[in-house]
This record gives C-alpha cells, sequence and structure tokens, in this order.
C-alpha cells in the first residue's frame, strides 16, 4: 500500500457532489470529500484523454479485477517545516467508525450528540473510547497528537499566544447563481451552489491536503496510473474549475507510510476506507456495521442509468471482503472495490 498527497492550495474550494431528490437541488449541497468511486472516474477520464480506447480498457480491467485499488481521498495535515523523510511530516485522518456512537451508554446523550458531529479521527484516536474523545470541530485527535500538534506551532508558526489551536480542515460556503445560457424552463432561475472552502493554517505552519491509498498489483499499468494521477492537476477534480472549484496544485508520493495502512489482518476486524458493493450476500453479511447510500440514477443522452446502494466508508466488518465495480449504463461503471484497515475490537458490534 502507498499514498498520494493531493496537494491542495489554502482558500482552494470543492463540490463533491451529492445525491438529491432532482436536479434543481443538485448543487445546494456537497460532500466531505473525494469518495473512491469519483476518483476512479476521474482517473479513467484524465487517461482516456491521451490514450487510446485498448489502453483504456486495460487500465479499467486493472480495476476490475482487482489489481488497482484506491481508496477514498480523506484529509491530512503537513507540517510544512518538517523534512519529506520525517515520519511526523503529515498526520492522516480517517472516517468515523460507524459503531463510535453505539460504544456509549445512552444515558450520555449529549456526548452521543456531540460524537455524532465528528467527520474525521487519526488512527491513534482509536485507542481511545469514544467516550472520552475530546470533541474539536469535527474532527478528533488523540491527546498526545494535540500535543505534538501546539509544540509544533509554536516552535515553527506565527502564531502569538500559547493556548491550543482550533484546527478546521474547511469551511461550508454557499453561492447563489443564476442560470442563463439554458433554453428550458430552468433558464433565468437562481440556484445555490455549497463547496468546502480549504481552511488556510499557513499561520500555524500547517497545511491541509487530500490523500488516498492505493496499490497496483500488475506493475505494467504503473506508468498509467501514474499518468492519470498527475493529470489531477490538469483537470481538476471536485467541481468545475470555470466555477473556481476542483483545482489541485500537485500529486506527490510519502517516502513514510505509517504501518496501519500497510499491516492488514483479514482474521480481525476492519473498517473501509473506500466505498463498498458487496459482490455476493456473504460478502453482505461480513458487515456487523454499516451505513449505505445510492450512487447513479443520473439521466443521459442515452438514458437513465441504474441506480446501486453502496457501502460507506467507516462501515465495520470481519473475515474478507473483496467488493466489486458494477456497470451502471453505457460506459458507465461505479467503482466498488474494498480498501480497508484493522480497528480495535471495542467497535466491532
Amino acid at each position: 500500500m502507498k499514498i498520494k498527497i493531493v496537494n491542495i492550495k489554502p482558500n482552494s474550494r470543492f463540490h463533491f457532489g451529492n445525491i438529491s431528490v432532482d436536479s434543481d437541488t443538485a448543487l445546494a449541497d456537497t460532500d466531505e470529500y473525494l469518495h473512491s468511486d469519483v476518483l476512479f472516474s476521474a482517473l479513467v477520464s484524465n487517461l482516456s484523454q491521451i490514450k487510446p480506447q485498448p489502453e483504456i480498457e486495460s487500465f479499467i480491467g486493472a480495476f476490475n479485477n482487482g489489481n488497482i485499488l484506491i481508496s477514498s481521498a480523506f484529509y491530512c495535515i503537513e507540517k510544512t517545516e518538517l523534512s519529506s523523510d520525517d515520519p511526523d511530516k503529515y498526520l492522516f485522518f480517517i472516517p468515523k467508525p460507524v459503531t463510535a456512537t453505539s460504544t456509549i451508554d445512552l444515558n450520555n446523550y449529549d456526548k452521543i450528540k456531540g460524537i455524532k458531529k465528528i467527520k474525521f479521527i487519526t488512527y491513534k484516536t482509536l485507542e481511545i473510547k469514544p467516550e472520552n474523545w475530546k470533541l474539536n470541530n469535527s474532527i478528533v485527535m488523540h491527546p498526545i497528537e494535540y500535543k505534538e500538534i501546539n509544540d509544533y506551532v509554536l516552535s515553527h508558526g506565527n502564531f502569538p499566544f500559547k493556548e491550543e489551536i482550533n484546527i478546521a480542515f474547511y469551511n461550508k460556503i454557499s453561492t447563489p447563481n443564476v442560470n442563463i445560457h439554458l433554453s428550458n424552463k430552468n433558464a433565468g432561475h437562481p440556484f445555490v451552489v455549497t463547496s468546502l472552502q480549504i481552511s488556510d493554517l499557513s499561520c500555524y505552519g500547517l497545511k491541509v491536503h487530500f490523500y488516498f491509498l492505493y496499490n497496483i498489483k500488475d506493475k505494467s499499468q504503473c506508468a498509467n496510473f501514474e499518468l492519470a494521477t498527475q493529470l489531477l492537476a490538469y483537470n481538476g477534480v471536485g467541481g468545475e474549475r470555470s466555477s473556481g472549484c476542483g483545482f489541485i496544485d500537485g500529486i506527490r508520493e510519502t517516502e513514510y507510510i505509517p504501518p496501519y495502512f500497510t499491516s492488514l489482518d483479514i482474521d480481525k476486524f476492519q473498517m473501509t476506507l473506500s466505498k463498498v458493493i458487496p459482490k455476493n450476500d456473504e460478502e453482505l453479511s461480513n458487515f456487523s456495521a454499516l451505513n449505505t447510500s445510492i450512487r447513479g440514477g443520473r439521466n443521459s443522452e442515452k438514458g437513465p442509468f441504474r441506480k446501486v446502494r453502496m457501502i460507506n466508508e467507516g462501515s465495520i466488518f470481519s473475515q474478507n471482503v473483496v467488493g466489486e465495480n458494477v456497470e451502471l449504463g453505457t460506459e458507465q461503471i461505479r467503482y466498488g472495490k474494498c480498501i480497508s484497515m484493522n480497528i480495535p475490537q471495542m467497535y466491532s458490534l
């Protein structure tokens, strides 16, 4: 398993689509991060612009048979003053386990409400019972990590006072727009676009980025994967560049990979780091706790795509889940392979 850092400039904006009741409200909300199925589509689209069809089919085939695996793209914090080979340069965040609130006594309702607002945690946070998590915006770090961040800021940042810093990955902003070029009934009608604006933490000596895990078993696909990945910086992802969204400053590889991403024991409980489509009832039954979302259903010139229900990141399973990719319509594939990591047994139900 390796890690790609999606380098983001502070204050950059991204819009990651959410399924909605109708097209009039499709842009009114945004997901908080780049899901694996959307990342897959972006990589295939990038490569299809410069490579012949046989190579594109081979590239897609490598994803279909599991020779290329990718996770969703989550957030990480870069300590910009540290060297690239320093193990502490990046602090990686993962999705909150879906069972986090299930470990708390129902009488402690205020704590349950607080944890429901949490989106991302660090791996080290999993060592602590959720009822003891220190809540901070939508993220949680281990107390040791809070201290390390604060010590780093005091020594490298340009922050004047010595209180604990308050970190947020993004702010959601909503912008009113009007369609003036449409010829249908929606022409001239106002609508709202909601996007994520990446936080500027430069005064702390920190930067917010996306990162995703990947594994390539078929080495003949390494060059195509690298090319498709690097093109993310040119083509963007997460919104139309013409609207000021989706800009990426570059893609780079990490020199240090935390062991919790690489040492997977399939006999222990695991948490998904990608959106998953179970390939059969047995894989579905391996999940002890999950939440789902519906993908697909969009209309196209060739007709509507069918919908598929996918298991979300942060879901818990035991034994082994591979997942599968599903064709929703002509030239439309939904990526549903599984990348996971081990978690403590207290998060299993």
